[in-house]
């Protein structure tokens, strides 16, 4: 059964995630919007963002199916939170 996942939920989360990741990493003034692109702000590399991608599903109860998605979109923060909401409802 579907149930909604609010967009604010899950950009807190992924912007509390990226801030550890970021103290871990000595990155200070992290910026984040949602035309920030996950991969390019020297926080993770594509491990990590499967790493991300994990720790959302677990975090929402959800499954992504990233083969469904446009890797363009969903590794912006914006992108992200939008499939992340409309993979809940599915």
């Amino acid at each position: 059964m579907s149930r909604a996942i609010g967009a604010d939920d899950v950009r807190r989360f992924v912007v509390e995630y990226l801030t550890g990741m970021a103290q871990r990493f000595g990155v200070k003034d992290l910026h984040l919007d949602d035309d920030t692109h996950l991969l390019e702000i020297g926080v993770m590399d594509s491990i990590g963002f499967i790493e991300l991608v994990l720790a959302t599903e677990e975090r929402f109860g959800i499954a992504l199916d990233l083969d469904r998605e446009d890797p363009l979109i969903f590794t912006m923060l914006g992108g992200f939170v939008s499939m992340v909401t409309a993979s809940a409802l599915r």
